[in-house]
């Protein structure tokens, strides 16, 4: 077959034939250490250059990484991982037991400050070490230098799942001391230059070389579809239609991710908009997502009616908040809602590049539609970097985000965004029946009942409007003929591992 003679052909190719993929992203690294990063586009790279214990596949399955083996003990919470012998960091060190507990502890440490400790905090003393009350977590456990355990503090459904995020990968925290974040994965980032990163094939990668020897990704890039004409790009995927008409190419595919665009309401910000939730109802009625989806997303997406991404949960049952702009001037004349001293301030970004992104595409279209129902707005401008900080969003009453699932969990994609004290719960959304059912949810095995639990859970949230409900985006990809093994998981995610470049 093609794909059976290309790999012949890669396995034997010679040093000055190096095979390089081109692709290009919209956005820029936020941090090149998986344990603080927790935006997409730098989770598709990182996810690349860092493996953990546990990897996930084509989909949202659970497959070895550094661990070959593992199971659960008769208590149902200790974990026992069984390490490959001989996996080796990007340095050539060799990566034993005693590394992955120091990564697990750096990541919930309390000096990290890592936005992406939830993940973890299932592990037995977690919280107690991330709060600096102990100077180890006392569920890790290293039985010999391949083996370690990992006791939880109760049984909890998505565990695994948890580890096998990018997040959760297994650094060499002696170098991270020094400032250098030093991975184990398919790929080293090797050069961050003329607006383009550069990953290297790692030939001491566990899993076996992969085939092609470098990816090379050029960061904001503005127009995808035009450079992939061009022939600057091998592959590129798309959030959108623009452009998608003038593809000199028919290899295009489009698919679901499991993923929702919100406007988010700062809860916590003492303005009408956090106190009155049928102010929060108006705006959501006044905002028309169909035109949003039709003009800015160019129709990849589907209007959402709760927080659950298409294909994570059955959402049919929902009413979700209809574009109806009379409905939105009365819960507004009955909530006493005045326009002079009550502007909603929308967090915006600084861009100096003349050209609108999406998102500030979007904002523009919601300050349209609520100057209609008679809600004026003003714009808090902040660098794009550190956009979702806390100190940001304190400043403003609205912001603009997405999130995407991690998993496919349905527990795990709701912790994060509706935990109080969460970093990424940016809402400070709090309700003490959706924290207790969240906890009660991770602890049915039954997945029936779990479903019944988590749309519950969702009724309640959506009740509380804590959000301009927006959509739930697609996604497309197009590569050139002579790309083979490219597929694009429902988190948006490629393995550039698994890439293969036939004979043109």
């Amino acid at each position: 077959s093609k794909i059976t003679r290309a790999i012949s052909e890669q396995i034997g190719k010679q040093e000055e034939s190096k095979i390089v993929i081109r692709t290009c992203m919209n956005n820029t690294l936020s941090s090149n250490d998986p344990c603080m990063a927790f935006d997409n586009e730098s989770i598709k790279i990182l996810s690349n250059t860092h493996r953990g214990l546990l990897t996930s596949g084509l989909y949202t399955d659970v497959l070895p990484a550094l661990a070959k083996s593992w199971y659960v003990e008769d208590d149902n919470i200790t974990w026992v991982f069984n390490l490959r012998r001989g996996a080796k960091f990007h340095n050539g060190r060799e990566i034993t037991a005693e590394n992955v507990k120091c990564s697990f502890e750096r990541i919930v440490s309390p000096e990290l400050k890592s936005p992406n400790a939830w993940f973890l905090s299932p592990i037995e003393g977690a919280d107690s070490y991330q709060n600096g009350n102990t100077g180890d977590v006392s569920g890790i456990k290293v039985l010999d230098k391949y083996k370690l355990s990992i006791k939880l503090s109760k049984p909890d459904s998505g565990f695994l799942l948890n580890l096998a995020q990018p997040c959760c990968s297994i650094i060499d925290t002696d170098d991270a001391k020094s400032g250098c974040i030093t991975g184990c994965g398919p790929y080293r980032l090797t050069k961050d230059s003329n607006g383009e990163y550069t990953l290297e094939a790692f030939p001491d990668y566990y899993g076996g070389q992969p085939y092609a020897d470098s990816i090379e990704i050029k960061y904001n890039e503005s127009d995808a579809v035009g450079g992939f004409n061009e022939g600057k790009y091998d592959f590129v995927i798309l959030s959108n239609n623009n452009g998608v008409q003038n593809l000199e190419n028919s290899n295009l595919k489009t698919m679901d991710v499991l993923m929702t665009s919100y406007a988010g309401f700062n809860l916590k910000s003492g303005s009408i908009f956090a106190k009155n939730k049928d102010i929060r109802k108006a705006v959501n009625h006044a905002v028309n997502k169909k035109r949003i989806i039709d003009e800015v997303q160019r129709g990849m997406a589907v209007e959402s009616k709760g927080v659950f991404p298409i294909g994570m949960m059955d959402n049919k049952h929902l009413k979700g908040f209809e574009y109806n702009p009379q409905l939105a001037r009365e819960l507004l004349k009955k909530s006493g809602y005045t326009s002079q001293s009550n502007k909603l301030a929308i967090l915006g970004w600084e861009n100096d590049t003349g050209i609108k992104t999406n998102d500030e595409k979007v904002v523009d279209y919601i300050i349209e539609d609520l100057k209609a129902v008679g809600i004026e707005c003003r714009i808090v401008k902040v660098p794009a970097k550190g956009y979702l900080s806390a100190e940001n969003i304190k400043n403003c009453d609205m912001f603009i985000s997405d999130w995407i699932a991690d998993t496919g969990d349905p527990g795990n994609y709701l912790e994060p965004l509706f935990t109080p004290g969460i970093y990424t719960n940016f809402c400070c959304y709090e309700n003490s029946e959706v924290t207790d059912m969240m906890a009660q949810a991770k602890r049915i095995a039954n997945p029936e009942k779990r479903v019944e639990i988590y749309n519950s859970i969702q009724d309640i949230i959506v009740s509380d409007v804590p959000w301009l409900f927006l959509y739930h985006p697609k996604t497309a990809y197009v590569s050139k003929q002579n790309i083979d093994g490219l597929r694009l998981n429902p988190l948006g995610r490629v393995r550039y591992e698994d890439i293969i470049v036939t004979k043109k």
